[in-house]
């Protein structure tokens, strides 16, 4: 386990499945001031970057699904708003299962106090025991 995974896992303040059929779970993950992902992006105005949201919600599938997950392919990343040191972010996600059952998709979407944040569409593919 690498070091943003460790604060990451370290940071979620709490997790919840909401429906377990449709395959849908949330989580609210803090970002501290001295998160590694803040270091040098920017020096002067820290902002997280994005790479660290998209870890996070893969520390969040791997959490709730109990196995690791390698990223595929971003079908879509759309970011609408910075994220700045101290604050929550609420990860709300679907997985469904793609054609070739090898492969997942991963719907979600990232809000900080109700405002949009994030919104990425992630193809995951499973380094362990299907779901």
């Amino acid at each position: 386990m690498n070091q943003v995974e460790k604060e990451i896992r370290e940071n979620i303040k709490e997790f919840k499945i909401v429906d377990e059929e449709l395959n849908i779970a949330e989580a609210y993950i803090f970002f501290p001031a001295d998160f590694i992902g803040f270091r040098g992006h920017f020096p002067d105005n820290p902002i997280l970057p994005g790479i660290c949201m998209i870890k996070a919600l893969l520390v969040k599938l791997m959490i709730w699904k109990e196995t690791r997950f390698q990223l595929k392919e971003m079908k879509s990343v759309k970011f609408y708003s910075p994220v700045k040191p101290g604050e929550t972010l609420k990860f709300e996600s679907k997985i469904s299962k793609e054609a070739d059952l090898a492969s997942c998709l991963v719907s979600s979407k990232v809000t900080c106090n109700g405002q949009k944040i994030a919104q990425f569409k992630l193809k995951i593919v499973q380094l362990g025991c299907m779901f």
